[in-house]
C-alpha cells in the first residue's frame, strides 16, 4: 500500500512538473513577444501608399500573412506566428493582436514561413556589412545554396523623353545566389571554370557536368540540381 501511494505521488508530481514546464515555456514565449513589441513600438511598419490596382508586382514575398516560426539568437524558437517578409525593406514583419511590427533583426537567427503550400527557410547573415535574409535552397554537410531575394521599385515614366516601356509602377524582384562553403559566403560565379574551381578535388568532373547539361548558373532549378549532384560525388 505504501509503495502504491509512493508511486501515485511520483506520477502526480511528474505530471504537475511537466504542466508547470509547459506553462513556463508558453509564458516565456509570451514575455519575449511582449518584449519584442515594446522594443519596436517606435518602429512603425512602412505603408506602401503608392500601390494601386495598376501597380505591377509586390514589395512582399507574399501579400498574405504566413504561418511561421522564428529562431532567436539565444536558440529559443517562437512558433505559431503570423509573418510577412518585406523584400523591398529587407524586414520581417510580425502580426500581433492589434498591431504590426518589424521583428528586431538583431534577435533573429533564422525563420521559416509557409506560403502557397511551401515551407521556406531563411537565415540571417552579413552581406556587405548589412544584415540580410537569405533563403536556404539546399543544405548539405558543408555546403549550402542560398538565394538573396530583393525587390526594387521602378516608377512609370509616361511623359517626356524618358517614357517607360511600361505605363505602370512596378515592384520588380531579382535574385542573387550564394554558396556557404565551410563557413565562407561566396557569390555563385556565372562562368563554368570559376564555379568548378570552388571544388578543386572534383574540378574537371564538375566542369564537364556543367557543359554536358548546359547548366545556367543563374537559374535556381539548375543550381539546385547541380549542388545535389556535387554533394553525391
Amino acid at each position: 500500500m505504501k509503495e502504491l501511494i509512493k508511486y501515485s505521488f511520483t506520477v502526480i508530481s511528474c505530471t504537475i512538473g511537466c504542466l508547470a514546464q509547459a506553462q513556463q515555456g508558453q509564458a516565456f514565449m509570451q514575455e519575449n513577444l511582449q518584449e519584442i513589441g515594446q522594443a519596436n513600438n517606435y518602429q512603425m511598419v512602412y505603408t506602401y501608399n503608392n500601390i494601386s490596382s495598376t501597380t505591377v508586382g509586390s514589395p512582399y514575398l507574399s501579400d498574405d500573412w504566413a504561418a511561421g516560426s522564428v529562431k532567436l539568437e539565444d536558440d529559443q524558437v517562437l512558433k505559431n506566428l503570423q509573418l510577412k517578409l518585406d523584400l523591398y525593406q529587407n524586414e520581417l514583419i510580425l502580426k500581433k493582436t492589434t498591431s504590426e511590427i518589424y521583428f528586431p533583426k538583431d534577435r533573429i537567427s533564422s525563420f521559416d514561413l509557409t506560403t502557397d503550400g511551401s515551407k521556406l527557410e531563411f537565415i540571417k547573415t552579413q552581406l556587405d556589412d548589412e544584415a540580410v535574409f537569405l533563403q536556404v535552397l539546399v543544405t548539405n554537410e558543408s555546403l549550402r545554396l542560398l538565394k538573396q531575394r530583393k525587390v526594387t521599385f521602378i516608377p512609370a515614366r509616361n511623359e517626356g523623353a524618358y517614357k517607360s516601356a511600361s505605363p505602370n509602377d512596378e515592384y520588380k524582384e531579382s535574385a542573387k545566389f550564394y554558396l556557404r562553403q565551410n563557413g565562407e559566403l561566396i557569390k555563385v560565379p556565372k562562368a563554368y571554370g570559376k564555379f568548378a574551381k570552388l571544388f578543386p578535388d572534383q574540378k574537371n568532373t564538375i566542369k564537364d557536368y556543367l557543359i554536358d547539361n548546359r547548366i545556367d548558373l543563374q537559374k535556381e532549378a539548375d543550381l539546385i540540381v547541380t549542388i545535389n549532384y556535387i554533394s553525391d560525388l
